[in-house]
């Protein structure tokens, strides 16, 4: 397993800085002239497979790092300047993207519990202060007629870092989808709206979609969205009939759509010249995230051990507009079996 400079020297940085309590998954061994901790930046920076009290361990480093309160806590005074800090994004730290790497901590019910940014706290502060709730049902029901509604209580336990109920994470999911367009425009910048404070620093996927992937919840299930799929769908066969370069390495073409298989019904299927490699291409209107490469990765593994008469190599394609960090981190375990791909739409009217 490969690690970033900048997520080793997080590890180290921890090992040498923090002052760990009795609740460290190492703490028998810190007192020790060489303790455990201090050896996993050597196993990182050799590529070396770690155990599962070492990735406790890195899980621990970054709970006491910022975890409990959303910010970064190797930023404070006190403790020397993390190595990080020039490169570090506020929207994903090297620490949280190192979690994901080694599959810890993405669960829905850990990840609700104080990782949020700034942004997203801003997001739901400004959406319970603006939202003029729709005709649909508000998870928060009569409490909104109160003087102090249930919503508005949200963005302080997130800053407190207390897990959110499945109430209050039904709101964030309300709100997002009463200000988010179906084609993913933000509607909280529209004329005649207050200004949403994250609309200068706000990129594709914007704070409100990363927090529903930390809450874990799906932001891509409506039936708007199937409707766009299914459309998208058929453009992009057209492109495949109609010989698009799919920077594969090798021409390819279409070879079916929806083709039934014993694990479902995959969207695109193409194979290459010769015939003998088949691709599987998952499609997805918007973010690919990582529950998509594992749907991908479903498809792949049955047509591995199950390939139509002809094929000796099957790989995956998952094809969106954007990835999440999960969907990138989740893909660049099997690069030889899995690929990411974007697609961009373009409109021409003419006369």
């Amino acid at each position: 397993m490969q690690f970033t400079s900048e997520k080793i020297s997080f590890v180290r940085f921890c090992a040498e800085y923090l002052q760990c309590g009795d609740d460290c998954p190492a703490a028998k061994s810190c007192a020790e002239a060489d303790p455990s901790c201090a050896k996993i930046t050597e196993k990182m920076e050799q590529g070396a497979g770690l155990s599962m009290e070492e990735k406790d361990v890195i899980q621990y480093f970054t709970r006491t790092a910022f975890w409990y309160t959303g910010t970064c806590k190797l930023r404070t005074k006190g403790i020397p300047e993390c190595s990080n800090v020039g490169s570090c994004r506020e929207d994903r730290w090297h620490c949280y993207q190192l979690l994901d790497q080694l599959g810890m901590s993405i669960e829905p019910e850990k990840r609700g519990q104080g990782v949020f940014p700034p942004e997203q706290i801003s997001f739901v502060e400004f959406c319970a202060d603006n939202v003029d709730c729709g005709a649909d049902p508000c998870p928060a029901g009569e409490s909104c007629l109160e003087d102090d509604p249930f919503c508005a209580k949200i963005p302080e336990k997130m800053e407190q870092g207390t897990a959110l109920s499945d109430q209050e994470k039904g709101i964030i999911e309300y709100f997002w989808k009463e200000q988010e367009h179906w084609l993913a425009r933000c509607k909280l910048n529209a004329a005649g709206r207050p200004q949403c404070p994250n609309w200068k620093t706000c990129v594709d996927p914007g704070f409100c979609l990363q927090l529903l992937d930390n809450l874990g919840i799906s932001h891509d299930s409506s039936e708007e969205q199937e409707i766009l799929e299914k459309e998208l769908q058929k453009v992009i066969v057209n492109s495949a009939i109609s010989g698009v370069d799919w920077q594969l390495g090798e021409k390819v073409k279409y070879h079916d759509r929806e083709c039934p298989i014993d694990s479902g019904r995959p969207d695109i299927l193409l194979k290459n010249e010769a015939a003998d490699t088949l691709y599987v291409v998952e499609l997805k209107a918007g973010t690919g995230t990582r529950e998509n490469v594992g749907q991908l990765m479903h498809y792949v593994g049955f047509l591995r051990k199950n390939p139509p008469a002809g094929f000796k190599e099957v790989k995956g394609i998952l094809l969106a507009k954007t990835f999440s960090e999960g969907a990138k981190f989740a893909v660049s375990t099997v690069p030889h079996l899995l690929l990411l791909r974007t697609y961009r739409l373009q409109v021409l009217i003419g006369t």
